[in-house]
C-alpha cells in the first residue's frame, strides 16, 4: 500500500505484466545491502562492510543476521573506570534462552546462558585485564561454528 492505495497497479504499469527482467540483480543487490547485524537493545551502526559499532547505558546487544564462522571484537574502556562489563551474545533465541561471554573492568571473564529464564554459569574465571595503553580497553577473538 503507498498513502491507502493498492501499489501493485501502478508497479505493473511501470515493469510490465511479466516479473522485471533486473529482479535477478535487485535481489543479488538486497542480499549485499542488508545490515549484518539485528539490534536487540542499545545503539548500533554499520562503520564499513564487516564492522559494526554499538553501545549505551546499560545492557547493548545485537545478533547476527547469518551464521559467522569468526568474529573480533574491540572494547572502549567506559568512563567509568570500574563496574562495567562488556563481551558478545554468543547465541540468542529470545530474552529467556541466550549465551553470553562477558569481560569486565578487573579482568575476569564470564559464560553463562539462560534457559527458561534461569542463568547457567558455563565458565568464569581469571582473564586479561584491560590495557590502558590506548582506547580500547580489551580486545577478545572468538571462533564461532556456524551451528551456533
Amino acid at each position: 500500500m503507498a498513502g491507502g492505495v493498492k501499489a501493485a497497479p501502478l508497479f505493473w504499469q511501470c515493469f510490465g505484466k511479466k516479473p522485471p527482467e533486473h529482479r535477478d540483480l535487485f535481489v543479488k543487490w538486497l542480499e549485499s545491502a542488508q545490515l549484518p547485524f539485528v539490534p536487540i537493545s542499545g545503539d548500533w551502526e554499520g562503520l564499513a562492510p564487516g564492522r559494526i559499532r554499538g553501545g549505551g547505558k546499560g545492557l547493548a546487544a545485537c545478533r547476527f543476521q547469518l551464521p559467522a564462522a569468526e568474529f573480533h571484537v574491540t572494547v572502549g574502556a567506559p568512563k567509568e573506570k570500574k563496574g562495567w562489563r562488556a563481551g558478545v551474545v554468543l547465541s540468542h533465541a529470545s530474552d529467556r534462552e541466550y549465551a553470553v561471554f562477558l569481560a569486565d573492568w578487573a579482568g575476569y571473564f564470564y559464560i553463562f546462558k539462560m534457559v527458561d529464564g534461569k542463568r547457567q554459569t558455563l565458565e568464569q574465571g581469571e582473564g586479561m585485564p584491560p590495557s590502558a595503553d590506548g582506547p580500547t580497553g580489551s580486545s577478545s577473538s572468538a571462533r564461532r561454528s556456524s551451528s551456533t
